[in-house]
């Protein structure tokens, strides 16, 4: 009898160290992100190089101390990678996204970018990040929100600064000009551009949109490329609450240059960190 007692006993004990341990070490899961480490995703725009916010992300880094570039991911053809450079567990991480068929439309340059936010969730554990979207960049960051705002496998945007992102497109002659193509989506009243507000409140009214645009002078209407109206008019499809918009005025507020002034430099920080 005192036999079969004692391993009963063993029996519950063995039990009950069991679940210690497997509540100690935890499922095989990524650990998720605390609050202090949601990362900002920075994404180029159209052509861009894994050398667009490469000056931004050094003086965020190194100049300001905002945060720690931690990777650089990149997705060509469906298949996503992320490039560790240092510590992962950083406070503020900085992610840089590049796209390899850097001048692909909206739809295609979208899917990767789920491919890239997708390995982020599963790989590292971020339920959550901000972006910083330069110029197309930004629309298809939008398309991101739209697109998979019902979906668990993917993180979900607190915060989007957009920096010279042509909402409403760019005119025919003018994009024209510059890239010696006579259609895409970035043109004023393409297909791509009507899809993507063609359905309403289709915007996670969650996420807080903090929409930059340059104006090179008080005679220019924007950037040299794209219209200060075009730039902010993404706030017409928002609630006053998640939307706001800043001008920067300045001979240095080129398109391409729009991520290499630290006028812009200081409201991002200001939005994202409250710097």
């Amino acid at each position: 009898m005192t036999s079969k007692k004692n391993i009963a006993l063993f029996a519950a004990a063995a039990i009950l160290l069991t679940i210690l341990i497997i509540q100690v070490l935890g499922p095989d899961e990524p650990t998720r992100a605390s609050d202090e480490q949601t990362p900002t995703v920075f994404i180029h725009g159209y052509r861009g190089t894994v050398n667009s916010f490469e000056g931004m992300l050094d003086r965020f880094q190194s100049d300001y101390e905002w945060g720690e570039k931690t990777h650089i991911c990149t997705s060509k053809k469906g298949t996503a990678a992320c490039t560790p450079l240092n510590i992962t567990k950083a406070e503020r991480p900085m992610i840089q996204v590049y796209f390899e068929d850097n001048d692909a439309d909206f739809e295609n340059t979208s899917v990767e970018l789920g491919n890239i936010m997708k390995l982020l969730k599963e790989e590292y554990g971020y339920d959550k990040v901000n972006i910083v979207a330069h110029s197309m960049g930004g629309l298809v960051s939008v398309n991101y929100i739209q697109e998979t705002k019902q979906e668990k496998e993917f993180p979900k945007v607190e915060k989007l600064v957009t920096i010279g992102t042509p909402f409403k497109g760019i005119e025919r002659e003018v994009f024209e000009k510059r890239y010696n193509e006579k259609e895409h989506d970035l043109i004023a009243g393409s297909k791509a551009l009507q899809e993507l507000y063609a359905e309403e409140n289709a915007f996670d009214p969650r996420t807080k949109v903090y929409s930059l645009a340059g104006k090179i002078s008080e005679k220019e209407d924007g950037d040299g490329l794209v219209s200060v109206q075009s730039a902010t008019a993404f706030g017409d499809y928002l609630k006053k609450s998640q939307y706001r918009e800043h001008v920067v005025v300045s001979k240095k507020a080129t398109h391409n240059g729009l991520h290499e002034n630290k006028q812009v430099d200081a409201e991002v920080g200001r939005f994202l960190w409250e710097k």
